[in-house]
């Protein structure tokens, strides 16, 4: 069950308005208006829908997801950052005087790392992807991207640049046949209770055949409604061409696939107007990098999905991930010696003890598991 929230507008511990416009609690969960209908029953908002907690569809798939090299790459660009920033080795010497279970070292020490993958630019390239989102968004809905290329030069992306993305984009939304029918959409995933933004749903006016890993074709046929997602971190391959560390992506877009609309403003779930595959999917990678470097041409990739796949065994097992970390079965610290255990009653007779007030007895107390081997002997 997802939990319920229990305090709302408050400016310290309650929900307010955050990303994607979802009502959102200060460590950025997002809460969504439980799908039963359940109202509130007491406080503030009593009578009203009651809202409850969801995962995000982009972390889902990470519950099972080999992230080492990942978690090593930005542990080492934190050392970089402390090196490029001497005044942060001194904070850290300073950390070392503070108790490390108090807020005041939590809070220096969370600063610090913060300040550290600045200094590194380890969050550069999740604010050039964010920025190269925000441009294609504005060419789909038909607005200037140039209003906001200033602050894609603030971040190492040269205008020219931006716009060998944009023309990228067009290009390769021609070629294919697709048409962009929604952008930065709402859902709301009531299967694995996850709610989130997808990038793109698209129509599919032609035929679009992929060869897969074991060399067999795969075809989506024209007039299919499908998720386009946009990525624009590196595109790791192996050396027979596979793609590595996206295992999570396909399970983000099957969560995206099997989700309904979800006004974020009356906090109420909707229908979309077609039939989204839930069979095939596309991940379009933006090649930010490349286009930084100069290159005008090949910045956007179409990748195939195959959301049974993504849906029936990733997405699958993370459910389960997930059911099995909120098991509180299989450990106890608590021993229950034998000294402790009333007498084995047999034959159905029951012990008596000596009231404090007279001498009448009374029914000695009996635990439930004894009354349960009592009641198993007497059958």
């Amino acid at each position: 069950m997802a939990k319920a929230a229990n305090s709302f507008n408050n400016e310290t511990t309650g929900l307010r308005t955050g990303r994607g416009g979802f009502m959102r609690a200060a460590n950025d969960t997002p809460y969504v208006t439980d799908p039963t209908g359940a109202l509130t029953k007491t406080g503030e908002r009593k009578g009203l829908p009651k809202r409850v907690a969801y995962g995000s569809p982009s972390s889902f798939g990470k519950l099972i997801e080999n992230t080492t090299n990942l978690q090593k790459w930005g542990e080492r660009r934190v050392v970089l950052g402390l090196g490029a920033d001497l005044t942060l080795v001194a904070e850290c010497a300073a950390l070392t005087k503070l108790d490390v279970d108090s807020d005041d070292y939590k809070q220096t020490a969370d600063r610090i790392v913060v300040a550290a993958k600045n200094a590194a630019e380890a969050s550069l390239a999740a604010d050039r992807g964010t920025h190269g989102h925000a441009i294609l968004e504005d060419d789909d809905e038909g607005r200037p991207w140039l209003d906001r290329a200033a602050n894609g030069e603030l971040l190492g992306i040269p205008v020219e640049a931006q716009q060998n993305i944009v023309s990228n984009w067009r290009a390769m939304l021609k070629e294919t046949g697709l048409e962009i029918l929604e952008t930065e959409a709402a859902c709301v995933d009531d299967v694995w209770k996850l709610a989130g933004t997808l990038d793109n749903i698209a129509l599919l006016r032609n035929d679009l055949t992929f060869v897969l890993g074991g060399g067999e074709l795969v075809t989506i046929p024209a007039g299919t409604i499908l998720v386009v997602d946009k990525k624009t971190g590196q595109k790791r391959t192996n050396q027979a061409g596979a793609i590595q560390y996206w295992h999570g992506y396909a399970i983000q877009v099957a969560s995206y696939a099997q989700s309904v609309p979800y006004d974020t403003v009356d906090e109420m779930r909707g229908v979309w107007g077609y039939d989204i595959s839930q069979q095939h999917a596309l991940i379009a990678h933006i090649d930010i990098a490349a286009a930084i470097d100069g290159a005008d041409t090949g910045l956007v990739t179409l990748v195939y999905v195959d959301l049974n796949a993504g849906r029936e065994h990733g997405g699958r097992v993370c459910a389960e991930a997930k059911e099995w970390a909120k098991r509180n079965d299989l450990f106890s610290a608590e021993l229950h010696r034998i000294g402790d255990l009333e007498p084995l009653i047999v034959g159905g007779a029951t012990p008596s003890v000596v009231t404090s007030d007279d001498e009448t007895p009374a029914p000695a107390p009996v635990s439930k598991l004894r009354a349960a081997q009592n009641e198993r002997l007497t059958q």
